[in-house]
């Protein structure tokens, strides 16, 4: 059996729009951006992702640009052919669990209404309990 799994701390590039698919589902797609190295060596990754279900409604409602969240999903690849007929592929993030890491303004409200058992857990972790 392969592996195909993703999971990574990001901050939200834009907020979050909430969408309907054909099937009636909602679904939103939504990018973050992840900085990796430190100093002269800092680079930011940008990933985009897509969220369906009540996970989607709960991004949404409650996550905004800039504000850091934790996800884990697996990766797929899209592939299609443009106007001019050549092939084009992407890779996207599908999202299974979404988690509150903190807001962009740390004063900021992180959505303290959310009704218990809507949104997973808030990490007990913050970058200065890393070792690196």
């Amino acid at each position: 059996m392969d592996l195909n799994a993703y999971v990574g701390i990001g901050r939200l590039t834009k907020d979050p729009e909430l969408k309907t698919g054909n099937s009636g589902k909602s679904y939103s797609n939504f990018s973050i951006a992840c900085n990796t190295g430190f100093g002269d060596k800092k680079e930011t990754s940008f990933f985009n992702c897509v969220i369906f279900g009540k996970q989607a409604e709960t991004l949404c409602q409650y996550f905004k640009k800039g504000h850091r969240v934790g996800i884990r999903g697996e990766l797929k690849q899209e592939n299609w052919n443009d106007r001019d007929g050549n092939k084009r592929s992407s890779v996207k993030i599908v999202v299974q669990n979404i988690y509150f890491i903190e807001p962009k303004n740390k004063t900021e409200s992180m959505g303290t209404e959310v009704p218990p058992g809507e949104v997973p857990e808030v990490s007990p972790f913050s970058d200065d309990d890393l070792p690196f």
